[in-house]
């Protein structure tokens, strides 16, 4: 397995854990569990701040198109600039967590702060 695909699993595992979801539910196409759709949209983002993957890495990684997973991204980058404090609780859990597993920087902070 290669390190890009190790690193967006380790994300992924943190990212669901956040949320109360399994990696399963993340990389299915159902949407049984209303979190899933949020810790996903949190996760495309987290992997490609962490690992700089293509979104057509991101695509074949969660399961779905690479142009969801652009929107992803943009979504949660426009939710950080809006500076709404629950996307902050959440960002800012996310990064401590990751940080403190996977010491490697994470440039969503530096563009939020």
């Amino acid at each position: 397995m290669s390190h890009l695909r190790v690193e967006m699993r380790e994300t992924t595992a943190i990212v669901a854990d956040f949320f109360h979801v399994t990696i399963r539910e993340l990389h299915n196409r159902r949407r049984t569990n209303p979190h899933v759709e949020t810790a996903r949209m949190y996760a495309v983002y987290f992997c490609r701040q962490r690992t700089g993957a293509s979104l057509h890495q991101l695509g074949d990684f969660f399961r779905r198109d690479h142009s969801t997973c652009n929107y992803h991204v943009e979504l949660v980058k426009k939710l950080i600039a809006g500076r709404d404090r629950e996307v902050a609780r959440h960002v800012s859990s996310i990064v401590a967590q990751l940080t403190r597993l996977m010491p490697v920087p994470v440039l969503a902070m530096e563009k939020a702060a």
